[in-house]
């Protein structure tokens, strides 16, 4: 199968999107800080240290932490084996370099909502924050324009259901 004539009709009816998300992108401040939010997400790494001073830090809990933790790379390592059976290449626009150039489904999306559904059963006071971050861990992907916004949504879906199914 052609990978590029599957995704082609996607990719056209979403650059518009990205094109205007690349006109309207705020530089500056918000530019730097919207990098460190996703230098923080690449490989899911933000919630692997989450997980790890959680665990540190309440011993009552270690064991829920760390298997969360475990939960979330696993599906960043599932997530990276169904980019590779997809194929669909990054944006034309694309801001940032990137480890692959395959952009579906989001690794940052899928990690990012992994983890606030675990780390949410674990402590669900915190669960506003948890899905704070995951949007903007998968914001700033969009941001950068190194998603099509199919690549997040699909990415969320498919983090979220992980985990759902690996509680």
């Amino acid at each position: 199968m052609h990978y590029q004539s599957f995704w082609k009709p996607l990719d056209r009816a979403e650059l518009p999107l990205l094109r205007w998300v690349e006109r309207v992108r705020c530089g500056g401040a918000i530019e730097q800080g919207t990098r460190v939010i996703t230098e923080a997400g690449q490989y899911g790494a933000v919630w692997y240290v989450v997980a790890g001073v959680a665990a540190y830090r309440d011993p009552v809990k270690r064991n829920r932490w760390l298997s969360a933790g475990a939960k979330v790379a696993g599906i960043y390592a599932a997530n990276t084996a169904l980019k590779m059976v997809a194929r669909r290449q990054r944006p034309p626009v694309a801001a940032l370099g990137t480890p692959t150039g395959l952009s579906f489904p989001s690794a940052h999306a899928a990690t990012s909502y992994a983890a606030a559904r675990l780390f949410s059963d674990i402590e669900p006071g915190l669960k506003p924050l948890f899905y704070f971050v995951a949007l903007n861990v998968t914001g700033s992907r969009l941001h950068f324009c190194v998603h099509y916004p199919s690549d997040l949504v699909a990415g969320a879906a498919l983090g979220d259901l992980a985990a759902r199914t690996l509680r």
